[in-house]
């Protein structure tokens, strides 16, 4: 049940953020037209405007979009009933060498490069740095559970 309901709730969020990246431009378009003398401004909070002004976020949408992407496909494959230890361990190592050759190779999808490209150089090299954090965490955790789990033995 814990397993279906993180599986859902990542399918969920893979979900919203492709559905948010599919109508980003209208949405920006119109919270970044909102201005004091228009009427919207004064229920509009100021964080969705900041959001939609920001480069940086629909970079980091893509990101977490492919990134997760990823993560999901393998936690589907770790979820078949005729998974063996064998299987798992190749699961587990080929998520892991994906995430460690994206790190390594400084690796972002085309959509997030074109965006990092875009950035003036101190902002691309503050978002790449975040990327690599998110990596090296994820790479972390994982490794952990592996280890703390005994499923490598």
């Amino acid at each position: 049940m814990l397993i279906t309901t993180y599986t859902n709730s990542l399918a969920n969020i893979i979900y919203s953020i492709g559905r948010l990246l599919e109508v980003y431009e209208p949405l920006s378009g119109y919270f970044c037209d909102i201005d004091e003398t228009n009427e919207d401004a004064k229920t509009c909070p100021s964080l969705i405007k900041k959001f939609f002004s920001s480069d940086i976020a629909k970079c980091t949408l893509y990101f977490l979009h492919n990134v997760l992407l990823d993560i999901q496909a393998k936690n589907l494959e770790l979820q078949r009933h005729y998974t063996s230890i064998a299987n798992l361990h190749r699961i587990i190592t080929t998520i892991l060498k994906k995430l460690n050759d994206r790190l390594e190779q400084n690796y972002f999808e085309h959509n997030t490069r074109l965006l990092l490209n875009s950035m003036s150089n101190n902002k691309k090299e503050q978002v790449t740095s975040s990327f690599k954090n998110y990596l090296s965490s994820l790479i972390e955790y994982i490794k952990k559970y592996y280890i703390e789990s005994n499923i490598h033995h």
